[in-house]
């Protein structure tokens, strides 16, 4: 028998377990698309594990780990592909239009986020967040000033 398993066969066996599958039909899947057969009990042992405490019957534990994981599995990639992007903006910024450093990284880090998301959704984001900020009369993170 395996002494262990993969977090994605894991993930598998829980992922089914919330759709309401039996365990016999989740061990007959793992086992078609790994090729491993781990034990019913073996997968109820995961399940109970990653299933959280009565305050966390969700299982959102589990899923905040693998999000974390993935997260940093990426994070260099989008790290990579962000400073191609935005350093050569932020150069120019300041060079042709002699902004501040500050003002033309924030634009340039707009800029980025804007050409991820689509112009349409960009612009409804920042309306929501202006119309939000003169709704509470502050912008969201900002103190309150003693009066």
């Amino acid at each position: 028998m395996r002494k262990g398993y993969s977090q994605e066969i894991r993930a598998e066996a829980i992922a089914r377990r919330y759709q309401g599958k039996d365990w016999k039909g989740i061990q007959a899947l793992i086992q078609e698309k790994y090729g491993v057969r781990p034990g019913i009990r073996q997968m109820q042992k995961w399940f109970e594990v990653y299933k959280g405490s009565a305050d966390d019957p969700t299982g959102a534990k589990f899923i905040a780990k693998q999000i974390e994981e993935t997260a940093n599995l990426v994070k260099p990639v989008v790290q990579a592909k962000m400073m191609v992007e935005v350093m050569p903006l932020w150069s120019q910024l300041q060079e042709q239009y002699r902004m501040t450093v500050a003002d033309a990284g924030w634009i340039a880090f707009l800029a980025f986020f804007e050409s991820q998301m689509g112009r349409e959704s960009f612009d409804r984001i920042v309306d929501e967040y202006r119309e939000l900020r003169d709704r509470l009369g502050k912008r969201p993170g900002q103190q309150s000033q003693p009066k």
